[in-house]
């Protein structure tokens, strides 16, 4: 895809957004941002130019841009519209890859397996809230 198609779709995809939502939500817009860097430039071109040099090869770099089309759609900003991944291992190399340390996991709905995690970013300190929907749920894991 060539940078004017990457431009068009962006602007396409901002035109969806409410009025005012990233001016009022400037993480929501920074991880759109960040998402939109990594999905369209790749994990290479993206590392290089990252401040803590993300993403690191050992992480799921199928799982990474696919939560990052899905951040780019404006999902996960509510537990109706999930992002959808495989694990907490994939959740935690996502947020990690925007800068983002996890606080908290909270098991929102064990039928559906969908889970509310809470972020602080690493440099500017703002907080975030997002729900992901999960494939496998790993029995050795505990939620606070």
């Amino acid at each position: 895809m060539e940078d004017s198609e990457i431009i068009k779709y962006l602007d396409r995809q901002e035109e969806k957004l409410p009025d005012n939502l990233i001016d009022n939500n400037y993480w929501l817009g920074y991880l759109w941002s960040k998402s939109s860097r990594y999905f369209f430039n790749g994990p290479d071109k993206y590392k290089a130019g990252d401040y803590f040099g993300y993403p690191r090869k050992n992480w799921s770099r199928i799982q990474l841009r696919r939560i990052s089309f899905q951040l780019i759609n404006m999902k996960g900003v509510s537990q109706t519209n999930p992002i959808r991944t495989k694990t907490l291992v994939n959740i935690h190399e996502a947020l990690t890859l925007f800068h983002f340390d996890v606080v908290a996991y909270t098991l929102v709905d064990f039928n559906e397996l969908i889970v509310e995690v809470e972020a602080i970013h690493k440099i500017a300190q703002f907080k975030i809230k997002l729900f992901f929907k999960l494939e496998e749920m790993l029995p050795s894991i505990t939620f606070y």
